[in-house]
């Protein structure tokens, strides 16, 4: 079984995130972008993996 990380998809929640900041509050926080990021790439790659073990 190989690693897929969900690179792609985190990137586009981290960019998300710092636009949004950047347009409610006129600055963005990396930090915070970042994190959620993290967990929004790991729950994606938790649920692909389940689901991945169902159908074998």
């Amino acid at each position: 079984m190989s690693l897929e990380l969900p690179v792609k998809e985190s990137a586009g929640v981290w960019l998300g995130v710092l636009g949004l900041d950047w347009l409610i509050f006129g600055h963005a926080d990396l930090v915070l972008a970042f994190a959620l990021a993290l967990v929004v790439g790991l729950l994606i790659y938790l649920l692909r993996r389940r689901k991945r073990r169902r159908e074998v």
